[in-house]
């Protein structure tokens, strides 16, 4: 949420107080995952080399799918000129 008010208005206070709250929830998270008896995602897994490295690699591309089809989208857009309705159908 932080990036899409980040993108629409630029970086203000909201944006900020967004951003430390939802580091502040992630490391909540983190604190109470490894004091829990049966947690949802047992974090000694991330000591395992492989599946620290797949699950960056798989985040990286995540984050390059989103980024291509982001580009697409405005490429249908504004080059092209089709409406949103349509470029999200390609």
């Amino acid at each position: 949420m932080a990036g899409i008010t980040y993108a629409g208005v630029g970086y203000n206070s909201t944006v900020g107080l967004m951003l430390i709250s939802g580091i502040a929830l992630l490391v909540l998270f983190l604190y109470i995952e490894s004091r829990a008896k049966s947690p949802l995602l047992s974090l000694k897994l991330f000591r395992i080399k492989m599946f620290t490295l797949s699950s960056f690699s798989y985040f990286f591309q995540y984050m390059a799918n989103n980024a291509i089809l982001f580009l697409l989208i405005m490429y249908l857009q504004g080059v092209r000129g089709l409406n949103p309705f349509y470029a999200s159908l390609c």
